[in-house]
């Protein structure tokens, strides 16, 4: 077994004794040298499954074994960067940040994960959750402003996103702005009692926070055609 340890670390080797010794490190449970010689097969794995799966099997070992939510966090990361598009990896990469409470290194791995990404609901749906990281964990509202901003030119009339974003707006005291996302809301209501709330206030907006009287004057004109 020494002589095949000693070998794996020859790059002209490596692949072959690496596949004897990972059957022998699990029959006897030696889950440390099982890490070393998962992450050492990494790069022989040809097809994404397979890569992931290993990878979920280094951080549940780094997690359950060795009680290094650190390293899990790391292999998670890599799993999913691996596919983007697995649900349940992302939830676990999500999870292990909250146990850790490593927000401020999650969010990074969450804009890498969706840089250049061309699925669009995969990126609204990423960016939601960088948004929530920002104001729930966080604590930095302007961030997660700029997150949701990022969403809407994903996709423009995402109900959720614009609710949040008014919400959020309005705790600024941002009310240039603000006056836009609720006039965009009022547009996209199908219930008149709602998209009449919201005109008034457009009409409440332009007239007291932005001064604004034609404006005002224009937007309860539009609440009492309702």
């Amino acid at each position: 077994l020494g002589a095949l340890e000693r070998l794996v670390v020859h790059e002209k080797h490596k692949q072959r004794i690496a596949s004897i010794l990972e059957p022998i490190y699990r029959s006897n449970d030696w889950w440390r040298k099982l890490v070393v010689i998962l992450g050492a097969q990494l790069e022989y794995a040809d097809e994404s499954p397979r890569r992931v799966a290993m990878l979920r099997e280094i951080a549940d070992l780094h997690e359950t074994r060795g009680g290094d939510l650190g390293l899990a966090l790391d292999a998670l990361s890599r799993a999913w960067l691996e596919d983007t598009g697995d649900d349940e990896v992302f939830d676990m990469l999500v999870a292990a940040a909250a146990r850790l409470g490593a927000w401020d290194q999650l969010v990074p791995i969450l804009e890498r994960g969706i840089a250049g990404q061309y699925d669009l609901d995969r990126v609204a749906r990423t960016l939601r959750r960088i948004a929530d990281i920002h104001e729930q964990r966080r604590e930095d509202r302007p961030a997660a402003i700029a997150a949701l901003r990022r969403l809407l030119d994903a996709r423009e009339d995402d109900p959720e996103a614009l609710s949040a974003l008014d919400r959020l707006l309005e705790a600024e005291g941002r009310s240039a702005e603000l006056v836009e996302v609720v006039g965009r809301r009022a547009e996209l209501a199908d219930d008149p009692a709602a998209r009449r709330a919201l005109l008034e206030r457009v009409a409440t907006l332009q007239e007291q926070a932005l001064q604004r009287p034609r404006e005002a004057i224009t937007a309860w004109r539009a609440v009492v055609a309702i």
